[in-house]
C-alpha cells in the first residue's frame, strides 16, 4: 500500500539524477539488464514496474483499472444456485416442507420455523477467480515497487516534464485497492494457479471484457522475456529519487532506454 511518500523531489537531488543521467548517455554505451540487475527477481521487478507505470501501450493497465474493469464489476458474470434457507417466524420464497418438519423436529420441535427454497446468486466462477487473481496479482507488484523509485520521478517522450512517480502509481493503487473491497469480488475464491480452463472461461465469456482480463493476465505474468529496452519501455524515462550506489543501475536503465529509443528513431 502507497503511505505518505514525499511526492516533491529536492531540487538538488533531482538535477543530480538528472546530470548522472546525462554522464550515461555521454559514454553512448547499451548495458543489458542482465547486467544491470543480474538476479533473476530483480530483472522481474523491473519489467514489472515499467509495465505497471506504461499508460500509452494498447490494452495498458491503466486504460483496465479506468474502463474495462468498472465494466465488468457492473456486469459481473455469475450463475444461480437453489438453496433451503430456515426462517423463523417468517416464509421468504416456497416453502418445502419435508425440510421443513425435519428443521422442526431437529429443534425440539419448534412450529414457527421455515426452510424455504432461495435462488441465490453464485459468484465463484473461473472467469470470476481469474479477475480476482489479476487484481491481487497488481496489488502485489504495486506493493514491491521500491521507495527510491516510488517517491522518484518519470518523464515521457512525448512531454519532457517530469512529475512525481507516485502520482501515476496512486491512482492505480486506489482503482485495486478500491476493487479489493468490492461486495462481489469478496465471495470469489483466491487462487494459486491459474489453469487453462480460467483462460478459455474468460475468452469465451459473453461479455468481451473478460477477454481482456485474459490478454493482461498473459502480459503480466507469461510474459517473462519481456524487458523495457524492448519498444514498451521507450515511451518513458523512470528515475528514482537521488542519485547513489543503491539507484545507480535504475539511471542506466533509463539512460539504455533513452540511447535505444534514438537509435530507433534514426533507424
Amino acid at each position: 500500500m502507497i503511505g505518505n511518500t514525499q511526492s516533491e523531489l529536492k531540487s538538488s537531488d533531482r538535477e543530480t539524477v538528472l546530470t548522472t543521467l546525462m554522464g550515461h548517455l555521454m559514454s553512448l554505451s547499451i548495458i543489458s539488464i542482465d547486467q544491470l540487475f543480474p538476479k533473476t527477481k530483480q530483472q522481474s521487478i523491473v519489467r514489472s514496474i515499467y509495465f505497471l507505470l506504461d499508460n500509452k501501450s494498447p490494452g495498458n493497465l491503466y486504460q483496465f483499472v479506468s474502463y474495462t474493469l468498472p465494466r465488468i464489476l457492473e456486469q459481473i458474470h455469475h450463475t444461480t444456485t437453489r438453496v433451503n434457507v430456515e426462517y423463523q417466524g417468517r416464509v421468504r420464497g416456497r416453502v418445502v416442507w419435508p425440510a421443513t418438519y425435519k428443521a422442526r423436529f431437529s429443534h425440539d420441535y419448534n412450529p414457527n420455523l421455515y426452510s424455504c427454497r432461495q435462488v441465490q446468486p453464485f459468484f465463484d466462477t473461473p472467469e470470476n477467480q481469474l479477475l480476482k487473481h489479476v487484481i491481487e496479482e497488481i496489488h502485489h507488484r504495486l506493493q514491491s515497487v521500491p521507495e527510491v523509485i516510488r517517491s522518484g520521478f518519470l518523464s515521457t517522450a512525448e512531454n519532457p516534464a517530469i512529475f512525481p512517480t507516485v502520482n501515476r502509481l496512486q491512482v492505480l493503487e486506489s482503482r485495486i485497492q478500491e476493487t479489493l473491497r468490492n461486495i462481489y469480488l469478496r465471495q470469489i475464491t483466491s487462487i494459486s494457479q491459474v489453469t487453462p480452463l480460467h483462460l478459455q472461461r474468460a475468452e469465451n465469456s459473453r461479455l468481451e471484457e473478460y477477454a481482456e482480463i485474459a490478454s493482461l493476465y498473459r502480459q503480466l505474468i507469461e510474459r517473462s522475456d519481456w524487458h523495457p529496452f524492448h519498444t514498451d519501455g521507450q515511451r518513458f524515462l523512470l528515475l528514482p529519487n537521488q542519485a547513489n550506489l543503491e539507484t545507480e543501475a535504475w539511471i542506466q536503465v533509463a539512460a539504455t532506454l533513452v540511447q535505444t529509443y534514438y537509435s530507433h528513431q534514426g533507424a
